[in-house]
């Protein structure tokens, strides 16, 4: 993709429309602030990937902070989003990814983020961990801002995967504690108590759910 990434990188997401294909990720270069925001543009030529020469790979340390891209996503009102792991969030042109550091959108809670993916309204559904290491989640609307950030948060662990069933509920796969995790949410983000025990469905084994389709 590209030699300038510092001395180690890492794709976390990827987005595909057409022929374009977005990725984000992150790059650490050293020194204090650790890992940087790293995105950018291929377009598919044949069996080939071929960097967008209008919209380069990119860094960015907006915070100074150990910082990285989790998730990239086109959106409903023709942009991406790009969404980091402290739920924050920017959205930038598709055409250069030119990025105005005074739009991102920073959450009131604390929080790490790990997964996101949008619904069939056009929502993006963010997934993760809370401070007190809580399954956590969130939503917004690309096409109603500034968005009102609510975490909503159950059980024990971290959200590794989301999907959606045809009524729009939401299936969350992760962990809980050390165990498996599977819970299901109603459209409101609350826990779906008809799915499992309250909404959860744990496995003794210790281990963790990385993804979750939905047939």
């Amino acid at each position: 993709v590209s030699e300038n990434t510092g001395n180690s990188s890492r794709i976390n997401s990827m987005a595909i429309e057409g022929s374009d294909v977005y990725f984000a990720g992150w790059a650490d270069f050293g020194g204090s602030s650790g890992k940087d925001w790293l995105y950018g543009k291929l377009n598919l030529m044949g069996n080939n990937l071929v960097p967008n020469s209008d919209f380069p790979v990119q860094t960015r340390d907006l915070m100074a902070l150990d910082d990285e891209l989790i998730g990239i996503e086109t959106t409903n009102v023709g942009n991406l989003v790009l969404v980091g792991n402290k739920f924050n969030f920017i959205f930038v042109p598709k055409v250069t990814g030119a990025m105005d550091p005074n739009n991102l959108v920073n959450p009131t809670f604390s929080a790490l983020a790990t997964r996101i993916k949008k619904d069939g309204s056009g929502n993006i559904v963010i997934g993760g961990t809370s401070s007190d290491s809580k399954m956590s989640v969130t939503r917004f609307d690309p096409a109603n801002l500034p968005p009102t950030l609510t975490l909503s948060q159950f059980g024990q662990g971290t959200v590794n995967a989301i999907a959606f069933n045809a009524s729009g509920k939401i299936l969350l796969a992760g962990t809980n504690g050390s165990q498996l995790a599977v819970s299901r949410l109603n459209t409101n983000l609350g826990l779906d108590t008809t799915f499992g025990s309250s909404g959860l469905i744990t496995d003794t084994i210790s281990t963790e759910a990385k993804d979750i389709e939905v047939d």
